[in-house]
């Protein structure tokens, strides 16, 4: 997760242009995110007083799988934008 993060942001700051690539990264880790948040939630099941920490735990979870699918998207967009010249 860390891993992506990083490559994400040199990416994104040493080329601009390829910021579908960048995307690509961060949907990766967004990925390691989410089952980061999956684990900890599976963890808490089995202990007492865990409601409010897996409520928020699930919630977490969901945007990381929503950031991950936006940032898929749109390196898939951008990747074939990149590939076919500009949609000309």
């Amino acid at each position: 997760m860390i891993g992506g993060v990083l490559n994400a942001g040199v990416v994104w700051w040493q080329y601009p242009m390829l910021t579908w690539l960048a995307a690509g990264c961060l949907s990766a880790a967004a990925y390691g995110a989410w089952g980061l948040f999956d684990r900890e939630i599976l963890a808490k099941a089995g202990r007492a007083n865990n409601t409010d920490t897996a409520d928020a735990l699930a919630e977490m979870r969901g945007l990381m799988a929503v950031l991950g699918t936006g940032a898929a998207v749109w390196a898939v967009a951008g990747f074939l934008r990149f590939a076919l010249g500009n949609w000309h």
